[in-house]
């Protein structure tokens, strides 16, 4: 799959761990490395790996590097707390559009979604009924629109 995207697999390295230290220590010895183009942390919501401290630590290390790091979330995450600067929530559109939340940024809120189509690579499968219903299923209104941050938490 990646590969239709341009995405050399050699270059890939995929860690998986049982244990959500020994996944934490991996992401740590990466960042620290800085020897990465680009790092993806999918981190579920357990408290080992999502809370304030780690998620600091992690965000401080990342900046320190000169690779691009990107951590993945539940969407329920959206309400939590971040010291990331930039904080998206991406929810399927359709089988290939792509709606991007901003709930965190520099600068003032964007309230309105954006809209992104996605290039379908190449032997894709058609799209079904049943992805079709998979989409619309996901298109639920509490997905679709962040909470409204009070004005004592938005960022200038």
């Amino acid at each position: 799959m990646f590969e239709q995207f341009g995405v050399a697999l050699n270059q890939v390295h995929l860690v998986q761990t049982d244990k959500p230290q020994d996944r934490l220590w991996a992401i740590e010895q990466v960042l620290q490395s800085d020897s990465f183009g680009a790092l993806f942390m999918w981190l579920p919501e357990e408290k080992t790996l999502c809370n304030p401290t780690v998620l600091r630590r992690l965000q401080y290390q990342a900046t320190r590097s000169q690779g691009l790091s990107f951590v993945f979330r539940p969407i329920r995450a959206q309400m939590q707390p971040s010291p990331a600067s930039l904080r998206l929530c991406l929810t399927a559109q359709s089988s290939n559009s792509l709606r991007v939340h901003l709930i965190k940024r520099r600068g003032p809120v964007l309230e309105q979604a954006i809209l992104i189509d996605l290039p379908r690579p190449q032997g894709a499968l058609p799209d079904t009924p049943h992805s079709q219903e998979l989409v619309r299923a996901l298109d639920r209104p509490e997905l679709q629109t962040p909470p409204q941050p009070m004005r004592s938490q938005i960022a200038i």
